[in-house]
């Protein structure tokens, strides 16, 4: 019998979100010093740069493609514990991630795949990492995303679960699909007694 899969957002292991927030910060005071800042959870759209006026998405969008943007990203903390429960409890750990399309987007897979490897890649963490188009075609039993409305070609199969961040705050996602690192073992156990 295959072991079931797990799957993990690249970004909700390493809190993409809030390295681009505090990143887009600065560049945004430098275009406008007088644009109010927002807080990370007045963010309310998935795709980062649509919180923002038009004229400074551009310069959002070319932060996520800078080819160290990705290098000094630490783990939010909880998720390595999060992937030694999973894996303890048989668990095959897939850490998928959206490839960024662009210019540099070569450097910065390569750069997701070598933090992978910096902080998961030990004989104690047994997990693979896989750049995926459409998350919708995924085989896995469990998938983890901050993105409440993931959309794609196919019918999702896994049962999707929703890291809990900023921008989906205040959205009625029912609790029961609602996941955090810090509370993950209590979470994990009352959504695998209803498998």
């Amino acid at each position: 019998m295959k072991k079931p899969i797990f799957a993990i957002d690249f970004g909700t292991v390493f809190g993409v979100d809030q390295r681009l927030i505090n990143r887009v910060k600065t560049v945004v005071s430098g275009l406008d010093p007088d644009y109010k800042k927002l807080k990370r959870e007045q963010h309310y759209h998935y795709d980062f740069a649509l919180n923002y006026p038009q004229n400074f998405r551009e310069q959002i969008n070319i932060i996520k493609e800078s080819p160290d943007f990705f290098w000094n990203l630490e783990p939010i903390l909880g998720v390595k514990e999060a992937i030694d429960l999973l894996i303890k409890l048989n668990f095959n750990v897939l850490i998928v991630s959206l490839p960024i399309l662009g210019q540099n987007s070569e450097g910065v897979e390569h750069e997701k795949a070598s933090l992978m490897f910096k902080h998961f890649m030990c004989e104690k963490m047994q997990i693979s990492f896989v750049s995926v188009l459409d998350k919708t075609a995924l085989e896995c039993d469990y998938l983890i995303d901050s993105n409440p409305d993931i959309e794609g070609s196919c019918k999702p199969k896994f049962n999707y679960l929703v890291y809990d961040e900023g921008y989906n705050y205040n959205l009625h996602i029912p609790s029961e699909r609602k996941i955090n690192w810090q509370v993950f073992e209590p979470r994990l156990k009352a959504i695998l007694k209803h498998r």
